[in-house]
């Protein structure tokens, strides 16, 4: 498990560094801008949920393990993820 949140902790540090120097470039139109931020976003949700449960919750199925029900919640909150 800890190999998830080592390769999430580098996956946001990374998209930190891109957010702080490319979505600074002027040449950059707001729509772009806006797309990129996003990836910023998103590796900040992905890393909260490694750090929360040592893994993405709806793997677990696929994997063949049994969720505890705060998982369990959390799948059926975040459609995103599945």
């Amino acid at each position: 498990m800890q190999r998830n949140k080592d390769v999430q902790q580098r996956s946001l540090n990374l998209s930190t560094k891109f957010s702080q120097k490319v979505l600074q470039q002027d040449w950059l139109n707001e729509t772009t801008k806006k797309q990129l931020a996003q990836v910023h976003s998103e590796a900040k949700q992905h890393y909260n949920v490694i750090q929360k449960f040592g893994r993405f919750p709806h793997r677990n199925q696929v994997l063949n393990l049994k969720s505890k029900l705060e998982k369990k919640q959390f799948i059926l909150q975040r459609k995103s993820f599945t």
